[in-house]
């Protein structure tokens, strides 16, 4: 329900406000589901970046939509398959947030990448950058840049 998602949001940013002096304005959705009656609730608590989703490509991020997409890299997936997350990015032109719990030497832990892929993706996305096809921001880059 609305008013309980509203109040849940409210109460986590005043804690951060009163604990840390700490004014959040992104939101990481649990278990990466964005639905309309957390982007009204957050938006009303002043929150104006929302991370989550799985589903889809988000292919902006601006006051009205604030949205951004993203991808585990965990032991799940094949490297392949986090190269193509890239690889989507750069023939699209979309935004999307690639992030790890962690890695681990062999990858056996529940969503952990195995180390060495990560590494590789990682060299992966560097090479891109570095030629020019993709461009690698912080959330504070990419909020300054598209909401504040």
């Amino acid at each position: 329900d609305y008013k309980i998602i509203k109040n849940n949001i409210e109460n986590n940013k005043n804690s951060l406000l009163n604990t840390l002096n700490i004014n959040p304005k992104s939101y990481a959705c649990s278990q990466a589901k964005i639905n309309p009656l957390i982007v009204s609730a957050c938006l009303d608590n002043n929150i104006t970046l929302i991370r989550g989703g799985g589903e889809q490509f988000i292919d902006f991020v601006d006051k009205d939509i604030n949205q951004i997409n993203h991808y585990l890299v965990d032991n799940t997936k094949e490297l392949s398959t986090m190269k193509g997350y890239i690889d989507n990015v750069i023939t699209y032109g979309r935004i999307v947030c690639i992030l790890t719990h962690g890695t681990t030497i062999d990858g056996q832990q529940s969503l952990y990448a195995k180390d060495s892929d990560y590494r590789e993706l990682l060299n992966y996305i560097y090479e891109k950058r570095s030629i020019g096809e993709i461009e690698v921001l912080t959330f504070n880059e990419l909020y300054n840049r598209y909401i504040n």
